[in-house]
């Protein structure tokens, strides 16, 4: 029937949780609900998130995790704080907004705007169609800039590039720093700062 309820799947696949919202098959898959996952401070294994239009936020998790894989269609995707081997987020169109990087970072958008911002530096590699990026480091982080594009334009404020702004291809080092930040985009800028 039309009042048929929204439901959770939570199952055990291995060594995995799973939890899935399920609708009934009437219904239009479109809702405000919020579905909230607390995970315990013990836990150090890896976190995997996914939505088509709703947003996630993974914020405030005071522990360390393994691999983090965060994913979404057009929905926004937040997350900051934990310490954690390596990130991953993906969308299409939503905005991605990562913060208290210490690890290497992989972040993959069609239009959506990457934000990004350090502890340290770490190996990253952001691509985009068309959104643009901006990443923020400490003032004396030591670290490497590589940007490639199209028609997109880099610009810095950070102290240690000393290239106010290129266009197209463009690579710099701040210091002698190992760690290597570099993003491709088809007609994304690329702004760095502290």
């Amino acid at each position: 029937s039309v009042g048929d309820p929204i439901w959770l799947d939570a199952r055990k696949e291995g060594g995995r949780l799973v939890i899935e919202v399920r609708y009934p098959d009437n219904m239009i898959r479109s809702s405000d609900s919020k579905l909230t996952v607390t995970i315990p401070e013990s836990y150090a294994g890896s976190l995997s998130a996914s939505a088509v239009s709703g947003s996630i936020a993974a914020e405030g998790l005071p522990f360390r995790l393994a691999k983090v894989k965060l994913g979404n269609v057009s929905g926004g995707i937040r997350f900051g704080t934990a310490s954690c081997e390596a990130i991953e987020a993906g969308a299409v169109s939503g905005r991605v907004e990562i913060s208290g990087i210490a690890a290497p970072v992989k972040v993959k958008t069609v239009s959506g705007e990457v934000s990004l911002a350090y502890v340290a530096p770490a190996d990253t590699n952001v691509e985009t169609v068309s959104g643009g990026v901006s990443a923020r480091l400490p003032k004396d982080a030591a670290f490497r800039v590589e940007f490639g594009s199209v028609s997109g334009r880099f610009r810095s404020s950070h102290p240690a590039i000393n290239v106010s702004s290129a266009k197209g291809n463009f690579s710099a080092a701040a210091g002698d720093g190992a760690a290597t930040i570099q993003v491709n985009t088809t007609s994304g800028n690329f702004e760095i700062g502290e």
